[in-house]
């Protein structure tokens, strides 16, 4: 499954976990429940667990949303909007549980639970994050990974994710025709395209403020100045 559509899918999965149609067994009773009613009437200690039989035939066990226990019920219904604007990282997980007043532990237990259901994933994040802020905000690779790490991302997280968007060097070439790929080949033209257009602003400035203009903008998302200058020549200003 690509990650545009594993990131479909788990906010649709997120989507119909937290609302009202999603019928859960009650603890004890077997009766449906919504998983919005277990958030208004939780039933403290009740956990449910589920043997499956493992490819190896191993006795292992598994958990789900619908085998914790109620108060991470209640979490989750809280975090559905959260979750399901766009992709979540750990560290924004954690911070939005802490500012519904969940304690350290409780926040732990509802992000496993998110984890193991494939609804929280910082690879996943990742990916988004550099494919987004490329795409709208022209950053660097070398930008985009130090915002990641600012996020707690792991750092395997944050080269694979470069990875699949730059290539496997993870990085912009000098000029076109040094790229070592067709993916680094297209990251530079795209980016010469943004430049291209960025300078259709400033076309009756001056060259040398147009150059300013353009080398601050690019200064900003963390190109360095042998880029700026390759960026100038084709460009052509």
């Amino acid at each position: 499954m690509c990650a545009m559509h594993s990131a479909a899918y788990s906010r649709s999965l997120a989507s119909r976990l937290i609302t009202s149609s999603c019928l859960l067994p009650t603890a004890g009773t077997g009766a449906p429940r919504t998983l919005t009613a277990a958030a208004a009437a939780a039933e403290p200690g009740s956990r449910r667990r589920r043997r499956k039989i493992s490819s190896s035939g191993s006795d292992r066990e598994t958990y789900s949303i619908s085998s914790v226990d109620d108060d991470v019920f209640a979490a989750v219904a809280r975090l559905g909007r959260f979750l399901d604007f766009r992709e979540r990282c750990t560290t924004e997980v954690l911070a939005k549980l802490a500012a519904l007043g969940y304690d350290r532990e409780l926040a732990q237990r509802v992000l496993v639970a998110l984890q193991r259901e494939g609804l929280q994933s910082d690879a996943r994040f990742a990916e988004m994050f550099v494919r987004g802020y490329w795409r709208t905000k022209a950053h660097s690779p070398s930008r985009l990974a130090y915002e990641l790490r600012s996020r707690r991302v792991a750092q395997q997280h944050i080269d694979a994710a470069l990875a699949s968007v730059f290539g496997p060097g993870r990085q912009l070439p000098d000029r076109a025709e040094n790229a070592s790929n067709e993916q680094e080949e297209e990251m530079w033209q795209q980016l010469v395209e943004m430049c291209r257009r960025r300078a259709e602003l400033t076309r009756t400035e001056p060259q040398q403020k147009r150059r300013a203009k353009l080398a601050s903008w690019l200064q900003r998302r963390g190109h360095t100045m042998s880029t700026i200058f390759r960026i100038f020549d084709d460009v052509g200003i």
